[in-house]
């Protein structure tokens, strides 16, 4: 992740998944000077429309989603120990 020169905020895409057959959810990390680690990164969650190629960001906060299928987010936790949650997810988004 280097830096954005005019911003000074890097950002870094963690995750891509496929929602359904229209559309790919992305979640990036967005980091700032001010963050010292990635942990103080702030995730963002976004769908991308494969038909138009819009672009909506999810208002509702997310943990780092693996993998999604049937209303299942799949999401990786590394602390306090490694493991996988089985978390319901509705994707939501405003046109």
């Amino acid at each position: 992740m280097s830096p954005d020169p005019a911003t000074g905020r890097s950002t870094a895409a963690i995750s891509l998944f496929g929602i359904d057959e229209a559309h790919v959810g992305l979640q990036v990390l967005d980091a700032t000077p001010s963050s010292s680690n990635v942990s103080g990164a702030e995730l963002r969650s976004i769908v991308v429309d494969l038909v138009d190629g819009g672009v909506h960001e999810i208002r509702q906060k997310l943990p780092p989603i693996k993998a999604y299928r049937d209303g299942v987010g799949y999401a990786w936790e590394e602390a306090p120990y490694p493991r996988v949650w089985l978390l319901p997810v509705q994707f939501h988004w405003h046109e």
